[in-house]
């Protein structure tokens, strides 16, 4: 794990009013400093000296913080600061501070609180208590290289199909299921439509149904098997309501899990589109079991919000656990090619779910496509007109030959194509920089420990797969930033290198502080 404080970095502590404020205020966690008389600064000034000539031990730092008013540390505490140095000069001084301040902010969420509970404390005790972050990450790989494969893996369900397991996606099968066999008995009673008529679409529900049945076996065995697996190391967390979005999880996660170095760690991951119970109460209890046994989680910033998606990501930041989420970086042109082939309902949908979140009104969506065509909103508004038409006397969906002959023989299709990802390219800027840095509860504290943790925001596979090996392997890099608030206070937020963000964050303000620890951990 590396670490890096830039305004600690540069700051000049020959300087004995930085270097009180250094030792005082950000090593022992203490927001006031008393005034110093002459004779106690001329003293000080004797330390500072040694210091330049890193000639000071670990018993004359502790004359220094006796000196400034501090209570002494113990041995184990210099050496975890200092990485066992015998002497420190300046230099040393700053990177044990930063790495003291690191791990506080990563496991306490204080300075003070972190201090005191670390200064009398032994280097191996110190090591325990910091455990997630203090293992080296050379023998994390080799304990997850090392590990066994299942006796029993789970069956992967074809990309096509993965949409057959979904609960709310299920009744809209079933609802059109019910809509096939009552056109074929119909057709049965109809003269005027031929043997063959009736002989497709005959065959088109047998074959569906065929195939749901299959699908939804495969994946009840995946649920019992995940249920038996020794350890769980990542969560996904989708929304899973239409037939697209299983699909995008599918390449997603067949992307991710394929890159190189995530491939090499062998891991196990919870996918529930692989996963039915025929109860929904249960299949919450297992959802449940896999967040609560899962090392972190991989959120997926799809179209839509959904209240699962983000009960998870609350469920595991609240446990301490590191949230990635994943919001893709739209390219236009392969995004169009993308949504060609999605069925027909995503076009409805997301026009209007775009509309009302005012995505069409936004400065940048109507720059990029008044380049396009100033007239995007006539096409719009055509098309779906001959859409709303199209879909009265074809409400069947799952015969998808249909709709691929209304897409290939309306004009207006390619154009809504790239006007749709113009929309969507917006729309997921939009969501990121909402989890990044705008929603307030994209921090949530710890219910253990009080500490906030920020979801880390990716937008490509590989970001995703360099962040998960970071996290999971303890080799994550961080920097300090501290934003200046009105009043002179101060917001620390320890950024994360990859995702450019706040992993942990610190306030100090005076009344939320007081207030916070007095009352979270009791």
């Amino acid at each position: 794990m590396k670490f890096y404080d830039e305004a600690i970095e540069k700051l000049d502590v020959k300087n004995i009013e930085n270097f009180k404020n250094l030792i005082i205020k950000n090593f022992c966690g203490k927001r006031f400093m008393k005034e110093f008389s002459q004779k106690e600064n001329d003293l000080l000034i004797k330390f500072m000296e040694c210091l330049d000539k890193c000639t000071l031990s670990y018993e004359q730092f502790n004359e220094i913080l006796l000196m400034l008013d501090q209570n002494r540390i113990n041995k184990g505490f210099f050496d975890f600061c200092f990485e066992d140095r015998e002497i420190i000069g300046f230099k040393s001084l700053k990177k044990g501070i930063v790495k003291f301040r690191t791990f506080a902010m990563l496991c306490f969420g204080n300075f003070k609180f972190a201090y005191k509970k670390l200064h009398t404390t032994g280097k191996i005790e110190i090591l325990k208590e910091l455990e997630d972050f203090t293992k080296d990450s050379r023998e994390v790989q080799k304990y997850y290289k090392k590990r066994s494969s299942p006796i029993v893996d789970i069956t992967k369900i074809e990309k096509e199909k993965v949409w057959f397991t979904g609960y709310i996606s299920h009744e809209k099968l079933n609802k059109e299921l019910d809509l096939i066999k009552k056109q074929i008995e119909e057709f049965k009673y109809d003269k005027n439509q031929s043997e063959d008529a009736l002989a497709y679409i005959t065959n088109s529900y047998i074959e569906i149904k065929n195939k749901i049945e299959k699908t939804v076996k495969i994946a009840e065995i995946n649920t019992d098997i995940y249920l038996t697996w020794e350890y769980i190391d990542v969560y996904i967390a989708t929304s899973m309501r239409n037939k697209w979005e299983f699909e995008e999880t599918y390449d997603f996660l067949d992307k991710l899990f394929n890159i190189d170095k995530i491939k090499k760690l062998n891991l196990r991951y919870f996918n529930p589109t692989l996963s039915k119970i025929e109860n929904r109460i249960e299949k919450g209890l297992i959802e449940g079991l896999m967040l609560k046994r899962a090392k972190c989680l991989i959120y997926m910033a799809q179209e839509n919000d959904t209240m699962g998606k983000d009960s998870e990501l609350a469920a595991t930041s609240v446990q301490g656990k590191p949230v990635i989420a994943y919001v893709p970086q739209i390219e236009i042109e392969s995004f169009k090619q993308k949504i060609f082939n999605y069925p027909l309902d995503y076009y409805f949908q997301r026009f209007l779910i775009l509309q009302a979140e005012g995505i069409f009104n936004d400065d940048k969506c109507l720059d990029l496509l008044t380049i396009y065509s100033k007239d995007f909103s006539n096409i719009m508004e055509t098309f779906f007109k001959q859409l709303l038409s199209y879909q009265e006397n074809n409400p069947l969906t799952l015969i998808e030959e249909n709709e691929r002959n209304f897409k290939v023989g309306n004009k207006h299709f390619k154009n809504v194509c790239h006007i749709l990802s113009v929309a969507e390219k917006q729309n997921f800027n939009r969501r990121a920089e909402l989890l990044k840095s705008l929603h307030p509860l994209s921090i949530q504290v710890s219910l253990n420990s009080g500490v906030a943790n920020g979801v880390l925001v990716v937008r490509s596979y590989q970001e995703c797969a360099d962040l998960l090996n970071n996290v999971l392997t303890n080799k994550m890099e961080f920097e300090f930033n501290y934003k200046k608030k009105s009043n002179n206070e101060e917001i620390i937020q320890l950024i994360e290198k990859i995702s450019r963000s706040p992993f942990r964050v610190i306030t100090d303000n005076i009344k939320l502080q007081n207030a916070f620890w007095n009352f979270y951990l009791n």
